[in-house]
């Protein structure tokens, strides 16, 4: 099993065990998984994945985990081991993709690290509470506003880490297309030299 509900029913397939979940559901790993196809979270969920120091990971197609509601991404492992990942080389292999003006992140533990390791576009919100976001490429987290005043797509950081070696920590599209990025707390980091 890869995965279980509210310590309850446990799944052989991540999907499986995130379209059964409900409202104010978890969702725990059990397992690594190494996805050949994108999971994806639909804009009727709300529910936290606990990544209990597992690790999710892809290296084909443009992302690893796409949202489109609401989700709440959490560690409870000891040692913080819980990791999303995508291996892919374009700019476009996102680790995280949340997209749509019902999606809703908020990330308070694990590892997320991709060429891009998270993109929010379109209306979308992710908070960034806590965990550690990297990237291998273009940026840590890329912030796409579709330039309708009512959907803007944001990104708010009270914690956690964005950090980069190469590229940008947070990119974005500036806010004549409809983007807010707010940062209270965390830490932004770069070991880019020029």
């Amino acid at each position: 099993f890869v995965a279980q509900v509210n310590n309850g029913t446990k799944y052989e397939s991540l999907q499986d065990a995130i379209d059964a979940a409900n409202t104010g559901d978890t969702v725990k790993l059990l397992a690594d998984v190494t996805l050949t196809d994108d999971l994806r979270i639909s804009d009727a969920k709300d529910f936290t994945l606990d990544l209990n120091g597992r690790c999710i990971s892809s290296s084909d197609g443009t992302c690893t985990l796409g949202v489109l509601g609401t989700l709440k991404i959490a560690d409870s492992s000891e040692k913080k081991s819980g990791k999303i990942e995508n291996t892919g080389n374009s700019s476009s292999n996102f680790a995280l993709l949340i997209t749509g003006t019902s999606a809703d992140v908020t990330i308070e533990g694990g590892t997320i690290v991709g060429k891009t390791g998270i993109q929010v576009q379109s209306g979308a919100a992710l908070v960034v509470a806590g965990g550690i976001i990297q990237n291998t490429g273009a940026a840590a987290v890329t912030v796409i506003g579709n330039g309708a005043p009512r959907q803007r797509t944001s990104l708010t950081v009270t914690g956690g880490v964005i950090q980069t070696n190469t590229g940008f920590a947070i990119a974005g599209n500036g806010t004549s297309d409809g983007t807010d990025i707010t940062i209270n707390g965390g830490e932004i980091t770069s070991t880019v030299s020029n």
